[in-house]
C-alpha cells in the first residue's frame, strides 16, 4: 500500500473525516491483508472523501470495508 493511502487512513481515525471508530492496529491489519483489489477499492474511497465533491461521504461503508478485509 502506498504512502498515500496510509496517510489517508490515518487521517480517518484522527476523526479528519468525523468521527471514526477505525484505530491505528486496524489500519496495520488492513496493510498486512489487503490484495490488489482492496487496494484498488480503498483508492475509490480515498478519491470520494478527498474531491471537491465530498458531501456524501460514509464514513460507515469505509469501516465495515476495512473491517471485513482485516478478518
Amino acid at each position: 500500500m502506498d504512502i498515500t493511502l496510509e496517510a489517508f487512513l490515518q487521517d480517518i481515525c484522527q476523526g479528519v473525516y468525523g468521527p471514526s471508530d477505525l484505530d491505528y492496529d486496524q489500519v496495520y491489519r488492513f496493510g498486512q491483508k489487503a490484495r490488489q483489489e482492496d487496494i484498488d477499492t480503498l483508492k475509490v474511497f480515498y478519491w470520494d472523501f478527498t474531491s471537491a465533491a465530498a458531501d456524501d461521504i460514509d464514513l460507515y461503508q469505509l469501516e465495515t470495508f476495512i473491517e471485513e478485509v482485516i478478518i
